[in-house]
């Protein structure tokens, strides 16, 4: 098992580079020859940068340590950076970036960076947040493992996810359709409605899908995919590395951290390329990512609960996995009624079916229960992490003072 996951690493890690690199100049190419401008070339050279960042920045490291760790090359421990520092780069990327994109000249040249860099970022708070703490604790990581589990959050929870997302909604379309065919008249209904969804410009027309925004059984079909489906399926698979490397026996501690890890990966992929939609409104890239990052906490607590069942399904404890998992599934259920909910209450509003007053009550209201959320969510990171740190590292060995990779791994 530690072969084939080391030849996996170095392959896929491989291919993300390559395909990475080919993806962002292909799709940089073409929007230099389209005749988009301003925001919308701003958005496309993002995107470009999105894929290239993301095999470069990544894939390739990921292939690298693969390539290592077949050459039976030990790997360096890593020393986590300040969750403080991280915090202020980030608060400078996100003012510079805002700066850039709205006021200075040739924007699409030189605001890519500042976005993958927020991004990024956001991320590494979290991440050395909870490292940090278990460091303290005596927990000894090496970048290797490090770069595994983000690699397996970021292409194969992804890739998993998106497959499995796919192919429930479509199950589940066929079982409306079917429905709606055992009810009369339920099929003409679908011909008609799908005749007006090919016209031109029927999508910007309001009085066309506020009727279905209306819809109890629509907003239940939406809320059920984005807060049933689509965590069900992503908390299963964005640790997928914890057990993929679970020959290694990781303790508490280090399953935590990997799962961490896993949904740090995950965001990235998903953050990176949702972003890039913010871009179409200049003035409200900062507060989208700065949403994003909140999104980011969900996934990577989400991970890390995911990472403790994986190691309890590992050690026979099966309904303590089981138990995690359904805390994982409930959290990002919750996110995402809400965020929902925010983006329903704005349709409404555009098609002007709801009052600004009202919009805007709603919204707040969502926005501060999203805040408490993520205060609360950040409060159960350090806590499981402050609990499994005063462990000792789980029940696994940890570096004593001095002591480096080598003398760890081959200590009697």
């Amino acid at each position: 098992m530690r072969k084939t996951v080391q030849v996996l690493a170095a392959i896929g890690g491989a291919s993300a580079a390559v395909l990475g690199v080919i993806a962002g100049l292909l799709y940089a190419v073409s929007s230099w020859l389209g005749e988009g401008a301003g925001a919308g070339r701003v958005q496309s050279l993002a995107t470009s940068g999105v894929f290239i960042a993301l095999g470069l920045g990544l894939g390739l490291p990921l292939a690298w340590t693969g390539l290592q760790a077949l050459g039976g090359r030990p790997s360096r421990l890593l020393r986590w950076p300040r969750p403080g520092l991280l915090v202020l780069l980030f608060v400078l990327a996100l003012i510079i970036g805002q700066v850039v994109l709205s006021a200075a000249p040739l924007p699409w040249l030189f605001f890519p960076p500042f976005y993958v860099l927020s991004v990024v970022l956001s991320v590494g708070v979290v991440l050395s947040l909870v490292g940090e703490r278990l460091a303290r604790g005596g927990l000894a990581v090496t970048w290797r493992e490090l770069l595994a589990q983000l690699g397996s959050g970021a292409f194969l929870g992804t890739m998993a996810a998106f497959t499995l997302e796919a192919v429930a909604i479509l199950i589940l379309v066929l079982g409306v359709v079917t429905m709606l065919a055992l009810i009369p008249g339920g099929l003409e209904w679908l011909e008609t409605w799908l005749a007006a969804f090919r016209a031109p410009g029927r999508l910007v027309q309001p009085d066309w899908w506020l009727p279905l925004l209306r819809s109890p059984w629509v907003i239940g079909l939406v809320l059920l995919v984005a807060s049933g489906l689509a965590p069900a399926i992503e908390e299963a698979v964005k640790a997928l590395g914890v057990p993929l490397m679970g020959y290694r026996r990781p303790g508490r501690a280090r399953a935590f951290l990997w799962g961490v890890a896993g949904g740090a990966g995950f965001t990235l992929v998903e953050g990176l390329l949702s972003g890039t939609l913010a871009l179409a409104s200049e003035r409200f890239w900062g507060l989208a990512i700065v949403a994003r990052a909140g999104t980011g906490v969900s996934h990577c607590l989400g991970g890390g609960l995911m990472g403790l069942g994986w190691q309890a399904l590992l050690s026979r404890r099966g309904w303590r996995g089981l138990g995690c998992y359904g805390l994982a599934v409930a959290l990002h259920g919750l996110w995402n009624a809400l965020s929902t909910g925010v983006t329903l209450l704005s349709l409404l509003l555009m098609g002007g079916h709801t009052d600004e007053m009202t919009w805007s009550l709603g919204s707040m209201l969502v926005y501060a229960v999203l805040g408490g959320l993520v205060v609360t969510e950040l409060g159960l990171l350090v806590y499981i992490s402050r609990r499994l740190a005063g462990t000792g590292g789980g029940g696994e060995q940890v570096r004593r003072p001095g002591e480096n990779y080598d003398q760890l791994h081959h200590r009697p």
